[in-house]
């Protein structure tokens, strides 16, 4: 795009008529282009849109609100799109941000700072599905219940201080089965102690002593014997 000469303000000066045309010209070019430049117009004023075009693939319209622009859209030349700018969209603003289609991280990455765990949390019985494969849900609560049937290892993120595993409902139909509890300790703050329903049953009746570091991962397997009776191994604490 070839752009216009910008006028230096938008008034005509009385003049001979050659002149007045030129000048005249200007000002009309400059309107019918969105006075478009490479910076805002000098003659600008409070309430006047004008196209950035800096970059002129991706020209930028913008608002004049008297001290400062505001971006209100960007332009794609190339594909004939548009895409408007609104601080109602920005998810820091947003404190109940919902996506309108699948999310495309375009060949990055999800991450976090300053060392901070990043939670994924389905609502109610929803579980963390990768593919095709699922995890059960990762809970911190009092009276954690796990889904025998859905699932044969389960990870539980522990809360700092009191947890509880409460009676299952689902052990009848899976005597037999085996697997593993992994309990995860708070990243930060203290660690979380698990007391027991009473249809799980520990080594000697003594209960389960987790590692007591922040973000210990501690495997403890158990096997189904019957319905209300579910046997716990003995813990291997400390995993990092």
């Amino acid at each position: 795009m070839t752009l216009p000469t910008i006028p230096t303000d938008l008034s005509v000066a009385n003049q001979s008529f050659p002149s007045f045309r030129s000048d005249l010209n200007l000002i009309l070019d400059a309107i019918k282009q969105n006075h478009a430049g490479s910076s805002r117009p000098a003659y600008a004023e409070e309430g006047m849109f004008w196209l950035d075009y800096t970059d002129t693939a991706n020209p930028i319209l913008k608002f004049f609100d008297g001290s400062d622009d505001i971006t209100f859209a960007t332009f794609n030349v190339s594909a004939n799109t548009v895409n408007v700018s609104d601080s109602a969209f920005d998810i820091v603003s947003d404190t109940s941000p919902q996506l309108g289609g699948n999310l495309d991280v375009n060949g990055n990455s999800i991450v976090s700072t300053s060392n901070a765990d990043i939670n994924i949390t389905p609502n109610g019985t929803g579980r963390v599905v990768f593919g095709t494969a699922c995890l059960p849900k990762t809970n911190a609560s009092s009276g954690l219940t796990l889904n025998f049937d859905t699932h044969t290892n389960h990870f539980v993120t522990l809360s700092s201080g009191s947890n509880s595993l409460a009676n299952p409902t689902t052990e009848a139909s899976n005597i037999g089965q085996t697997g593993v509890i992994i309990f995860i300790q708070p990243s930060s703050s203290s660690a979380g102690t698990v007391s027991l329903g009473t249809d799980y049953e520990s080594v000697g009746a003594g209960g389960l002593s987790l590692s007591s570091a922040n973000s210990a991962y501690d495997v403890v397997p158990y096997v189904i014997k019957a319905d209300n009776s579910i046997l716990l191994g003995t813990p291997q604490l400390g995993f990092a």
